[in-house]
C-alpha cells in the first residue's frame, strides 16, 4: 500500500475499513484453497515454537507453553464462528506445543555438566559406545565414578579421546582410566556451531582425553541389546576399514551403517562440495532400498507357492517383514533426525499398504 494511501485511510474511515476488509477476504480466500492441505501446516508450526525455545537466552517458565496452548485452544472455540479467527486460535495452539514439547525435551534429558576442569586423575565408567575417527578413537561412558566430585555433580555421560596405541575396548566393559575432562566448549563466535547445546540433548557432561592406558574392569550386561547393536556397528565399521581402509572402505563403511567420523578430512570436503554428502547418512535412500528389497522378495517368494498365494494376503504379509526390516535397520544404523524421519515415512507408507490405502499421497 503507497503513502499515499495510508494517510487517506487515516482521513477517510470508510476507506480504511475497505482495506481491512479486502486483506481479511484475501486471508479468508487463502484458507479456503488450503483447507485440504492445512494438515501440512502442522509441522510447520510446531517448528516455528521449537525454534522459539531455543531462540531464548534464558530458560523461560515451565507454565507458558501450556498457558498460551491453552489459551489458543480457548479462543479458538470462541472464535469458531469466525473462520479466520479460529485458524489463528489453533495456529497460536500449535506454536505453544512445538515449543513446549522442547522444554519438555530439554528437561526430560537435563543432567549434570562439569563446572570447571577436572583432572588428572583416576576415573571408572561403562563403554556405551566406541567412536572411530581419522585422528584415533573416542569413548562415550557413563555409569561414573568421579573422585573429588559430589554424586550430583558427577555427569551422566562423558565423551574421552583414546591415546595412540591405546587398547580398544568393547561396548558394556567397564573400564579405568587416567583422563582430564573439561565442560562442553561453548561456540567460538557469536551464532557458531553450539557444541554444549548438542552435548546437553546427548546427556554428555564433559570431554576430555586419556592421559594413560586403560584398564579393563568386568564386563556389564545391562542393556545387553543396545549395547550389542551399537557394538555390532563398530565392528562392522572397522571389519570394512579393515579391509579396505581407502576412501572407498570409508564411503562404503559410511552408507552401511551411518557413521562419518572415520571418514578422511579432505574425502569429506570433497563430498560436502560435490553435494553427495547427504548420501552418507541413513535417510530416505537406504530406507526405501530396504524396505524395498524386502517387499518384494518376500512378495514374490510367497506368490511361488500357489497354497500360500490364494489363501493368505501376500502383499500385506510383505509390508510386515518389510517394516521389521527398517525397524531393525534403523536400531541399528547411527541415529539421527534424517533416520527417524526415513522410518517414520516408510512405515505411514507400508501401514497403508496393510489398510488398503494409496500408499503414495500428500497426507
Amino acid at each position: 500500500m503507497s503513502v499515499t494511501a495510508v494517510r487517506g485511510s487515516i482521513h477517510d474511515p470508510e476507506a480504511g475499513a475497505a482495506s481491512t476488509g479486502r486483506r481479511t477476504g484475501r486471508a479468508l480466500a487463502w484458507l479456503a484453497s488450503e483447507q485440504t492441505r492445512l494438515i501440512l501446516w502442522l509441522p510447520v508450526a510446531l517448528a516455528v515454537g521449537v525454534g522459539l525455545y531455543f531462540s531464548c537466552s534464558t530458560e523461560p517458565a515451565f507454565w507458558i507453553g501450556p498457558l498460551v496452548a491453552l489459551s489458543g485452544g480457548l479462543a479458538g472455540f470462541i472464535l469458531r464462528r469466525w473462520r479466520l479467527g479460529m485458524g489463528l486460535g489453533v495456529l497460536v495452539t500449535l506454536i505453544a506445543i512445538g515449543f513446549s514439547i522442547a522444554q519438555l525435551r530439554a528437561a526430560h534429558v537435563a543432567a549434570p555438566a562439569l563446572a570447571e576442569r577436572w583432572g588428572p586423575a583416576e576415573l571408572t565408567g561403562r563403554v556405551i559406545a566406541v567412536e572411530i575417527r581419522a585422528e584415533g578413537r573416542r569413548l562415550i561412558l557413563d555409569q561414573l565414578s568421579l573422585p573429588g566430585l559430589a554424586p550430583v555433580r558427577v555427569p551422566a555421560r562423558i565423551r574421552i579421546k583414546l591415546r595412540a596405541g591405546s587398547v580398544v575396548p568393547i561396548t558394556g566393559e567397564r573400564i579405568a582410566v587416567r583422563a582430564q575432562l573439561v565442560p562442553p566448549p561453548e561456540p567460538v563466535v557469536p551464532g557458531g556451531y553450539d557444541f554444549a547445546r548438542w552435548a546437553w540433548f546427548e546427556r554428555i557432561g564433559a570431554v576430555g582425553s586419556a592421559r594413560g592406558a586403560l584398564r579393563v574392569l568386568s564386563r556389564d550386561d545391562v542393556g545387553a541389546w543396545r549395547l550389542w547393536l551399537v557394538g555390532a556397528r563398530t565392528a562392522l565399521v572397522e571389519r570394512v576399514l579393515a579391509l579396505d581402509p581407502g576412501p572407498a572402505g570409508q564411503v562404503t563403511a559410511a552408507l552401511l551403517t551411518g557413521e562419518m567420523g572415520h571418514i578422511a578430512p579432505d574425502l569429506m570436503n570433497a563430498m560436502r562440495d560435490s553435494g553427495l554428502a547427504h548420501l552418507l547418512s541413513i535417510s530416505g535412500l537406504h530406507i526405501t532400498l530396504v524396505a524395498g528389497i524386502v517387499f518384494f522378495v518376500v512378495r514374490r517368494l510367497l506368490a511361488l507357492v500357489p497354497p500360500l498365494a490364494l489363501r493368505w494376503p501376500v502383499k500385506k504379509i510383505a509390508a510386515v517383514a518389510a517394516f521389521a526390516a527398517i525397524s531393525l535397520y534403523t536400531l541399528f544404523a547411527a541415529p539421527g533426525v534424517p533416520t527417524t524421519r526415513a522410518w517414520l515415512m516408510g512405515s505411514i507408507v507400508l501401514l497403508a499398504v496393510l489398510v488398503d490405502r494409496s500408499p503414495v499421497s500428500m497426507r
